[in-house]
């Protein structure tokens, strides 16, 4: 047992600390509202999913023992059903984060079939820890949940141990594995001219998460082995995970920004200079054998890696090009229109060509602009 000046100090721990977990989930709701594009991705619907979780964890930790104290087995019993599935359901996402790098990296897989069962997915996620936690209630067995050292939980711990930190441990083992082999496949093919800003995005991304999912849960680990094994005094393992449990969403938080500055910057800059440099090209070359620009390789891998909202490859848009030139203008006009993503001017003079603009080489008269075919 620990003293009463060690509650009042994990109590008032917990509290700031959720609070820093509340601010942190925010800071990327935020985010969402204020870059919409990085979040229209499979990947963006999972850190969309993982806001609600952190914050639901934050929301729930910041009431500490206090049902505990207010000696409601209802309200614990709450508290520990809600923490139960915020904690499972943080590391279904985090798990399904490094499976879509994997399946997009590593098996050549599309955005499309990932988009398709992002949704079920995501169901699953919280479907399934919501069920494990009512397990307990649903076979009688009341006294499963109850007061701990910092909030209403797992009461025994070597319940906690079988019934939660086995599934988190398993879970954790195949994040780190499925993340490491994707990250070390990108960088071994990001060597030379393949090195691109996409890549790096999605390294940061997928390893930001693994890595913050990981500190998360280092101190609550240690805490439950200490008490199998009583390594020494317990105070010291249960003040950590105080400080970093409930802040989850700080830390998550951290993750996001550290990865996503770049895609924020590569959606808001590249699309522009690659719609302009790949009409430019098209302009001034045959179109039965167009030359792709070195630039496409950023915007294309970013949409290969974490499915941004440019979905026409290169070879699409040279062969609607190629088929139909008028298409390429409206194709991209609708595009931003219907994604709201990218503001271009309003007369999109940077995709508008007369045959006044064509360059004076193109002489091949298969060469027609998008305009000059309305």
């Amino acid at each position: 047992m620990l003293e009463d000046w060690q509650y009042k100090s994990l109590t008032a721990t917990v509290i700031v600390s959720s609070i820093f977990g509340i601010f942190g989930s925010l800071f990327v709701a935020y985010r969402r509202t204020q870059y919409p594009q990085t979040f229209a991705n499979p990947m963006g619907r999972l850190i969309a999913a993982l806001i609600f979780s952190d914050l639901l964890n934050s929301l729930v930790t910041i009431f500490g023992r206090w049902p505990t104290e207010l000696h409601n087995m209802t309200f614990c019993r709450g508290q520990a059903i809600a923490m139960y599935l915020s904690n499972l359901s943080s590391a279904f996402l985090g798990l399904g984060l490094a499976l879509n790098a994997f399946y997009i990296v590593i098996m050549n897989g599309n955005t499309t079939t990932l988009m398709k069962y992002q949704t079920f997915y995501i169901i699953v996620s919280f479907f399934v820890p919501c069920i494990i936690a009512f397990i307990p209630l649903m076979i009688k067995f009341e006294a499963f949940y109850g007061s701990t050292d910092l909030w209403c939980w797992v009461a025994s711990p070597s319940h906690r141990i079988m019934y939660f930190y086995s599934i988190l441990w398993f879970m954790l083992a195949c994040n780190v594995a499925t993340s490491s082999y994707t990250w070390l496949s990108l960088k071994k093919s990001r060597s030379g001219p393949n090195e691109n800003r996409a890549e790096t995005a999605l390294m940061r991304l997928m390893m930001g998460y693994s890595l913050a999912f990981i500190v998360a849960w280092i101190p609550g680990s240690l805490a439950r082995l200490n008490d199998l094994y009583k390594w020494s005094p317990k105070y010291g393992f249960v003040l950590c995970q105080a400080l970093i449990q409930p802040a989850r969403g700080l830390l998550d938080a951290i993750a996001f920004h550290h990865a996503t500055k770049d895609i924020i910057k590569i959606q808001s800059t590249d699309y522009r200079s690659t719609t302009t440099e790949y009409m430019d090209k098209s302009s001034s070359t045959h179109l039965a054998t167009p030359t792709p620009c070195t630039s496409n390789n950023n915007i294309l891998s970013l949409n290969r890696v974490v499915g941004g909202f440019y979905n026409q490859s290169l070879q699409d848009m040279e062969a609607i090009t190629h088929s139909a030139p008028g298409l390429l203008e409206t194709i991209f006009q609708s595009q931003m229109r219907k994604s709201n993503q990218i503001h271009p001017p309003s007369d999109l003079s940077f995709i508008h060509y007369s045959q006044n603009q064509v360059p004076e080489d193109s002489t091949s008269p298969n060469h027609l602009s998008p305009t000059s075919l309305k």
